[in-house]
């Protein structure tokens, strides 16, 4: 049975330290008295205590400290675990597009998926659009059962589990689950970023989590309007004869090992930072003698952070899901693009169903224009479906990428991808980037 959504929000925890009194009370006790501890000589307890004890009081102060003195580091205070339920792929990419905030969701990868119970309420305004939708929802669960049958045969020679490929034949609108731990600043923004998507689902996410937050902690969650963007005017003929490279670097950090070198000789001995007056053997020993020093776990120094490298990268909604997760990096991804094509998955092409799939993904394309051009026609489109995304990086984040990415373990397309930007990174910073690589390679890249 398809269905209008029924997401369903629920708040199920919140910052605690007093177990007798109600959760949002105490929450909003514990911002206003970390904000007095600046300016209070008492101690904090005895602070927090007051707090308690006169609960307008301190929701005045709330609001005085965070919006009209703009303290707003004071809310970051209160944390929220949310599940949210019956959320569909599509919302969830923009859900999860916010930085500081932690986010679990239903794994496609391990689970085979129901897509039942789900329908985008968009699909629902006319005849033909409800038509098509039941029409293209009802292929892709019949592609993707098919793939799930006929798949598994092939485990042994792949390495690979069936549903790992046969999820690229998901639509967009499948419906899915998480649970987020989100501080009440950020949650605010969230609030006001998806209230100004111009997508029914969006819009009652950003209710409904404004709903249960202001329930608990009215005096931090305040100003939701959505927030105002216009897309900006297209140039004529602007990108219309670009490429499509999957991995393309745009920008780098020229002399990177050498600015390195010198960014960890300032760090450890205050020196000046002369990275031009480093000889290239000297920078090599300085930064060598870090990368000895580091185990599978490890972070490498801040100093890392000085080159930065910004990729065009061409990836389907599986390998984006992966990608998104990096929110360090700056991600700036276009929406989905019949035009740049879809990802083929190779067991698909060995177990000799790529044709079917072909066949499937032109079902889809046809609708999808039948459909469009307007945001919610993305609902009808695949993980198989390709972006293409602008994604700039310091070298300490890349090697966090690259120890979950090219892991054995990692998902394959993914995994390529990031393989294919290392081999670009390291022809600028060979000493820098000598330790890159997945978790289970690590000893064997260690000097």
């Amino acid at each position: 049975m398809i269905y209008k959504s029924n997401m369903n929000i629920e708040i199920i925890g919140i910052t605690s330290l007093v177990k007798d009194l109600k959760i949002g009370r105490e929450a909003e006790a514990i911002s206003a008295s970390y904000a007095r501890c600046s300016r209070s000589r008492e101690d904090l307890s005895e602070i927090r205590k007051n707090a308690l004890n006169d609960v307008e009081k301190t929701r005045d102060s709330n609001k005085k400290i965070v919006f009209e003195m703009g303290h707003s580091s004071i809310a970051e205070h209160v944390v929220l675990n949310i599940d949210i339920n019956q959320i569909s792929r599509l919302a969830i990419e923009h859900l999860e597009h916010h930085r500081l905030a932690s986010f679990t969701e239903k794994s496609q990868r391990y689970q085979k998926i129901d897509q039942n119970g789900f329908i985008p309420s968009e699909m629902l305004q006319t005849f033909e659009r409800e038509k098509r939708f039941h029409h293209i929802n009802k292929y892709s669960k019949a592609i993707y059962q098919e793939l799930n049958e006929k798949l598994p045969s092939l485990k042994p020679s792949l390495g690979d589990p069936s549903r790992e490929d046969a999820r690229y034949a998901l639509l967009m609108s499948t419906p899915s689950q998480l649970g987020m731990s989100v501080n009440a600043r950020t949650l605010e923004l969230m609030i006001k970023r998806l209230r100004s998507i111009d997508l029914a689902e969006t819009q009652l996410l950003s209710r409904q989590l404004e709903s249960k937050a202001k329930h608990l902690i009215p005096s931090l969650i305040r100003y939701t309007d959505p927030l105002p963007r216009t897309s900006p005017l297209l140039p004529s003929n602007y990108g219309k004869k670009s490429s499509v490279e999957k991995v393309k670097l745009l920008n780098f950090t020229e002399n990177a090992d050498q600015i390195i070198a010198a960014g960890l000789l300032s760090e450890f001995y205050g020196t000046p930072y002369y990275p031009d007056k480093l000889p290239y053997l000297t920078a090599e020993e300085i930064i060598i003698s870090q990368l000895r020093q580091l185990s599978p776990h490890c972070s490498v120094p801040r100093a890392f952070e000085l080159a930065n490298f910004t990729f065009e990268v061409i990836l389907s909604a599986s390998a984006f899901a992966q990608l998104k997760r990096h929110r360090l990096a700056t991600i700036l991804p276009g929406p989905l693009d019949p035009d740049l094509g879809v990802e083929i998955p190779p067991s698909l092409i060995k177990a000799n169903l790529d044709q079917v799939f072909i066949e499937y993904i032109n079902e889809v394309n046809k609708l999808w224009k039948e459909d469009g051009p307007v945001k919610s026609s993305s609902y009808l489109l695949t993980n198989a479906h390709r972006r293409r995304v602008i994604i700039s990086f310091n070298l300490r984040e890349f090697y966090h990428i690259t120890r979950l990415r090219m892991d054995k373990h990692a998902q394959w397309e993914i995994r390529n991808i990031v393989t294919e930007m290392l081999s670009l990174i390291n022809k600028k910073a060979p000493l820098s980037t000598s330790l890159c690589g997945g978790k289970d390679k690590f000893h064997e890249l260690k000097i």
